[in-house]
């Protein structure tokens, strides 16, 4: 199961902070349980999130997207429509489309990808065993 706790380390969202994932959620016609089946956590955890209980962490965050069809700017209420439009933009449109493409990859691409980026990057992450 995935972690629900609430956490404001830097990538992620604080649990106060008001999401879209209710919102996305219904205008993708799922359920609660559709999608906690399809990111492999309880529809209680989904609730949480939806509520602003737990944060959202990115992994999350981006597993949902690639669920509901969106983009992670929509499920935090960054898009470019809508109440929040132009308020909160979280990326910049080229990063978003470097997203879009990183998501269009199948997994093994996607793993790929990631260990380019932290190898070169200034701050390397731990690596998980």
């Amino acid at each position: 199961m995935a972690e629900t706790g609430a956490q404001t380390s830097e990538g992620s969202a604080s649990p106060h902070h008001p999401n879209q994932l209710r919102a996305v959620r219904e205008a993708a016609g799922m359920s609660l349980q559709e999608v906690a089946d399809a990111i492999g956590v309880s529809k209680q955890t989904v609730q949480a999130w939806e509520s602003g209980r737990n944060a959202l962490k990115g992994d999350n965050i981006l597993k949902l997207s690639e669920a509901l069809g969106c983009t992670p700017n929509d499920i935090l209420g960054y898009s470019k429509e809508g109440p929040l439009a132009g308020k909160l933009r979280a990326m910049t449109p080229e990063l978003e489309e470097i997203c879009d493409l990183y998501l269009d990859n199948d997994l093994t691409m996607q793993t790929t990808i990631r260990q380019i980026l932290y190898t070169n990057a200034h701050h390397r992450r731990p690596r998980r065993h």
